[in-house]
Protein backbone atom coordinates (compact mmCIF):
# COMPACT_ATOMS: atom_id res chain seq x y z
CA UNK A 1 0.00 0.00 0.00
CA UNK A 2 1.22 3.52 -1.45
CA UNK A 3 0.04 5.56 1.25
CA UNK A 4 2.72 8.81 1.24
CA UNK A 5 2.64 11.54 -1.17
CA UNK A 6 5.27 12.02 -3.38
CA UNK A 7 6.60 15.68 -4.35
CA UNK A 8 7.20 17.07 -7.53
CA UNK A 9 11.03 17.38 -7.73
CA UNK A 10 10.93 20.18 -10.08
CA UNK A 11 9.62 23.60 -9.53
CA UNK A 12 5.87 24.52 -10.68
CA UNK A 13 5.74 28.21 -9.71
CA UNK A 14 5.84 31.39 -12.18
CA UNK A 15 9.18 32.06 -10.60
CA UNK A 16 11.12 29.32 -11.00
CA UNK A 17 10.21 28.22 -14.81
CA UNK A 18 13.54 29.10 -16.01
CA UNK A 19 14.64 25.67 -14.44
CA UNK A 20 12.27 23.99 -16.43
CA UNK A 21 13.01 26.25 -19.75
CA UNK A 22 16.69 24.91 -19.14
CA UNK A 23 16.12 21.36 -18.91
CA UNK A 24 13.86 21.60 -22.07
CA UNK A 25 16.98 22.95 -23.98
CA UNK A 26 19.06 20.98 -22.16
CA UNK A 27 17.08 17.30 -22.99
CA UNK A 28 16.78 18.81 -26.56
CA UNK A 29 20.89 19.47 -26.54
CA UNK A 30 21.87 16.19 -25.55
CA UNK A 31 19.24 13.87 -27.60
CA UNK A 32 19.64 16.05 -30.56
CA UNK A 33 15.65 16.07 -30.94
CA UNK A 34 12.60 18.10 -29.34
CA UNK A 35 11.20 14.56 -29.32
CA UNK A 36 11.94 10.82 -29.56
CA UNK A 37 8.91 9.50 -31.05
CA UNK A 38 9.49 8.72 -35.05
CA UNK A 39 5.93 11.15 -35.56
CA UNK A 40 8.00 14.29 -37.46
CA UNK A 41 6.11 13.09 -40.75
CA UNK A 42 3.12 14.04 -39.14
CA UNK A 43 3.46 17.11 -38.33
CA UNK A 44 2.73 18.03 -41.97
CA UNK A 45 -1.27 17.49 -41.24
CA UNK A 46 -2.94 20.04 -40.29
CA UNK A 47 -5.47 17.86 -38.45
CA UNK A 48 -2.77 16.33 -36.52
CA UNK A 49 -3.31 17.15 -32.70
CA UNK A 50 -0.44 16.84 -30.25
CA UNK A 51 -1.43 17.54 -26.39
CA UNK A 52 1.33 18.02 -23.59
CA UNK A 53 0.17 17.02 -20.05
CA UNK A 54 1.61 18.38 -17.49
CA UNK A 55 3.26 21.21 -19.73
CA UNK A 56 4.60 23.49 -17.18
CA UNK A 57 5.66 26.60 -19.33
CA UNK A 58 4.56 25.35 -22.29
CA UNK A 59 8.40 25.17 -23.36
CA UNK A 60 8.07 21.69 -25.13
CA UNK A 61 4.84 22.83 -27.42
CA UNK A 62 6.08 26.58 -27.85
CA UNK A 63 9.26 24.82 -29.37
CA UNK A 64 7.53 22.75 -31.62
CA UNK A 65 5.14 25.11 -32.89
CA UNK A 66 7.91 27.68 -33.83
CA UNK A 67 9.07 24.67 -36.11
CA UNK A 68 6.15 22.94 -37.47
CA UNK A 69 3.58 25.58 -38.16
CA UNK A 70 0.41 22.33 -39.10
CA UNK A 71 -0.92 20.84 -36.56
CA UNK A 72 -2.64 21.50 -33.19
CA UNK A 73 -0.95 22.11 -29.91
CA UNK A 74 -2.54 21.99 -26.71
CA UNK A 75 -1.28 21.66 -23.48
CA UNK A 76 -2.35 20.99 -19.90
CA UNK A 77 -1.15 22.06 -16.07
CA UNK A 78 -2.09 21.44 -13.05
CA UNK A 79 -0.47 25.08 -12.29
CA UNK A 80 -1.20 27.73 -15.06
CA UNK A 81 2.30 28.70 -15.31
CA UNK A 82 1.88 28.87 -19.62
CA UNK A 83 1.95 31.83 -21.50
CA UNK A 84 -1.66 33.11 -22.07
CA UNK A 85 -1.29 35.93 -24.62
CA UNK A 86 1.75 35.48 -26.45
CA UNK A 87 2.15 32.04 -28.14
CA UNK A 88 1.62 31.06 -31.49
CA UNK A 89 -1.95 30.59 -33.04
CA UNK A 90 -1.74 26.65 -33.49
CA UNK A 91 -1.20 26.18 -28.91
CA UNK A 92 -3.67 26.53 -26.73
CA UNK A 93 -3.49 26.31 -23.30
CA UNK A 94 -5.50 24.81 -20.17
CA UNK A 95 -5.50 24.74 -16.61
CA UNK A 96 -6.17 20.90 -15.52
CA UNK A 97 -5.55 17.81 -13.54
CA UNK A 98 -5.20 14.64 -14.94
CA UNK A 99 -6.03 12.92 -12.18
CA UNK A 100 -10.18 14.54 -12.22
CA UNK A 101 -9.95 13.81 -15.91
CA UNK A 102 -8.87 15.28 -18.88
CA UNK A 103 -10.91 17.47 -20.51
CA UNK A 104 -11.34 16.36 -24.33
CA UNK A 105 -13.55 13.82 -25.78
CA UNK A 106 -12.16 10.51 -26.12
CA UNK A 107 -9.61 10.09 -29.03
CA UNK A 108 -9.18 13.87 -29.55
CA UNK A 109 -5.69 13.56 -29.77
CA UNK A 110 -3.06 11.70 -32.14
CA UNK A 111 -0.26 11.92 -30.07
CA UNK A 112 0.03 12.40 -26.35
CA UNK A 113 2.77 13.54 -24.26
CA UNK A 114 4.09 13.92 -20.92
CA UNK A 115 7.55 14.55 -19.47
CA UNK A 116 9.25 14.71 -15.89
CA UNK A 117 6.17 13.89 -13.80
CA UNK A 118 7.15 10.00 -13.19
CA UNK A 119 7.81 11.14 -9.02
CA UNK A 120 4.73 12.99 -8.46
CA UNK A 121 2.12 10.22 -8.66
CA UNK A 122 1.63 7.15 -6.83
CA UNK A 123 0.88 3.46 -8.26
CA UNK A 124 -2.75 3.81 -8.15
CA UNK A 125 -2.76 7.56 -9.62
CA UNK A 126 -0.70 5.95 -12.43
CA UNK A 127 -3.41 3.65 -13.27
CA UNK A 128 -5.83 6.97 -13.56
CA UNK A 129 -2.96 8.87 -15.26
CA UNK A 130 -2.16 6.32 -18.14
CA UNK A 131 -5.68 5.09 -18.22
CA UNK A 132 -6.19 9.13 -19.11
CA UNK A 133 -2.79 9.22 -21.17
CA UNK A 134 -4.33 6.54 -23.70
CA UNK A 135 -8.33 7.35 -24.08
Amino acid sequence: NESKQLNYYLPNYVKDTDIMVILHFLGRYLFQSIFSSPIEEKFSQEDYKILDVGCGPGTWLLDLATIYKSPSFFGIDLFPIYPTEIKPDNVEFKQGDVLKGLPYSDNTFDYVHQGNMLSIFTLEEWQIVIQELIR
